[in-house]
């Protein structure tokens, strides 16, 4: 096997992965929208309907198909890009301290 294959199906084996992972996120909102609801409630301090949610999982299922199909690469790594850093920086918070809110419920002797 050619180091070229070899890159070639170590690329594809990412875009599965990563497709996999947003379309678990997508599909969550177009069929249970209310969790959505209460994602941008907290972490983008906004209010969307039921329908905002659906049509945002729809928009977001596609572009997740078309990079996983491998098409028009610039638009979709970049979406997939702008989709990860905005859900990155929105809960940043939990990020840099995950044991915030356990180590308040520990109790001293």
């Amino acid at each position: 096997m050619t180091s070229t294959r070899k890159m070639e199906i170590g690329l594809a084996m990412i875009r599965i992965t990563t497709a996999t992972f947003f379309l678990v996120w997508s599909l969550e909102k177009i069929i249970v929208p209310e969790i959505a609801q209460e994602v941008f409630a907290r972490f983008y301090a906004s209010t969307i309907s039921p329908g905002t949610s659906i049509t945002i999982g729809i928009v977001q299922a596609a572009i997740v198909l078309l990079f996983l199909a491998g098409l028009f690469k610039l638009w979709t790594y970049g979406a997939i890009l702008g989709m990860q850093a905005v859900s990155t920086l929105s809960s940043y918070e939990p990020l840099l301290n995950p044991y915030r809110t356990h180590l308040r419920s520990i109790t001293y002797l």
